[in-house]
């Protein structure tokens, strides 16, 4: 077997060096830039969660609004309704008692 010579296994050994610091690099700037996409999902995401938050709120309200006016128009709902047999009784009483007058 042939000897490899100092000088060239040294040369080899900087190219690999060479090419393995470029490697690091380009992976440090790859990670820098993961990171600052991260962070600013991170953001996006928080940003998102307040806009939930507030929506929800607001959802809250309008249900709760929503209950009170359902129970308001029931309340009138039978308000109303007490209001016409109240009325219907008192023309049937008077009807009743106009009828009766008549007949003696």
């Amino acid at each position: 077997m042939p000897a490899i010579p100092y000088a060239q296994i040294v040369r080899e050994l900087g190219q690999a060096v060479n090419t393995l610091i470029a490697r690091v690099d380009y992976t440090e700037k790859d990670t820098a830039r993961i990171e600052t996409t991260h962070t600013k999902t991170v953001e996006a995401l928080q940003a998102l969660d307040r806009a939930l938050q507030t929506i929800d709120k607001r959802l809250a309200l309008v249900e709760h609004q929503l209950a009170e006016l359902r129970s308001a128009r029931k309340e009138w709902s039978n308000r109303l309704w007490t209001a016409l047999f109240s009325l219907a009784s008192a023309v049937l009483g008077a009807g009743i008692i106009y009828y009766l007058g008549f007949k003696k």
